[in-house]
């Protein structure tokens, strides 16, 4: 299981903490943080904007590249504006300094992807090959502009490589998604599980498992996840209007939507998070 949790340690090397401390003025970092909501995020970009403030030290970097670390993990679940805007100056800082490194350069086309910049990344990626960004596969944006409106994701065209625009109304009916990931472990297990198992398989025949960008858009996994689950592929989102996401995104995380409105939330793969899976869609 991954997610937001996995950005708490670098929140907590930065200064911030899972409790209540005392604030200095000194210290942009020292707050308090909760785990998962909103008062994570104002937190981190409270910090971000701290650390840019500071004086330009050489040892400011390490905090400028823990911020961005951050910042690429809160997008998962976070998406929003101000986080794009304190990656983009932190990344500009950073190669102001001349000290942005090959894994920088990659966490921000992540930090693209995960805020709906899927353009951008792969234009970005294109320009900086030489400086170790990774390739984003050709995008064939398929959906018209009359069905915006609803969830989209782009599938893996295993044929040619590309991904293709797909809009998914989630607005009507009875839906299953999947907070998950082509490299989790416990995704797989949960997939290979649920075809074997008579009574789910008949609730997932049409159960979206969807990816949220990460540290690296690894084409492979995906193409191996497809073809040993031709009828569940995996989905990436980069915009994630239109769909439901856990306040944490942890993988997998099961969420049954009735009518566009999330009835039920199961974490984890397990006999009980199965038993309690069952259930919900027993209803």
């Amino acid at each position: 299981m991954k997610g937001l949790s996995r950005a708490l340690p670098i929140l907590i090397s930065l200064g911030l903490s899972l409790g209540s401390v005392t604030t200095r003025a000194a210290e942009p970092c020292e707050g308090t943080v909760l785990y998962g909501g909103k008062q994570i995020s104002s937190e981190l970009l409270r910090c971000t904007e701290g650390i840019l403030a500071a004086a330009g030290s050489t040892s400011e970097a390490d905090r400028l590249y823990l911020a961005l670390s951050a910042l690429n993990e809160l997008s998962v679940s976070q998406p929003s504006d101000d986080v794009l805007a304190a990656g983009r100056r932190i990344v500009a800082e950073l190669d102001r300094r001349h000290v942005l490194r090959p894994e920088d350069r990659r966490k921000w086309q992540t930090l693209l992807m995960a805020n709906g910049r899927a353009n951008e990344a792969a234009a970005y990626g294109r320009m900086n090959r030489s400086q170790g960004t990774y390739v984003v596969p050709t995008l064939v944006p398929k959906v018209p502009v009359s069905h915006r409106a609803e969830a989209h994701a782009w599938r893996l065209d295993t044929a040619t490589g590309s991904l293709v625009d797909q809009a998914i109304d989630l607005r009507h009916g009875r839906h299953v998604v999947v907070a998950s990931a082509a490299s989790c472990g416990f995704c797989r297990i949960a997939v290979e599980a649920i075809s074997q198992d008579a009574e789910l398989r008949e609730w997932f025949a049409d159960s979206l498992w969807i990816m949220r960008p990460s540290d690296n858009l690894d084409v492979a996994k995906i193409r191996r996840w497809n073809v040993a689950n031709p009828a569940t592929p995996m989905l990436l989102v980069t915009d994630t209007s239109g769909w439901p996401l856990p306040n944490t995104w942890m993988t997998p995380t099961f969420l049954v939507l009735e009518d566009g409105v999330v009835t039920a939330t199961v974490d984890g793969w397990s006999a009980a998070s199965r038993a309690a899976l069952a259930a919900a869609l027993r209803r």
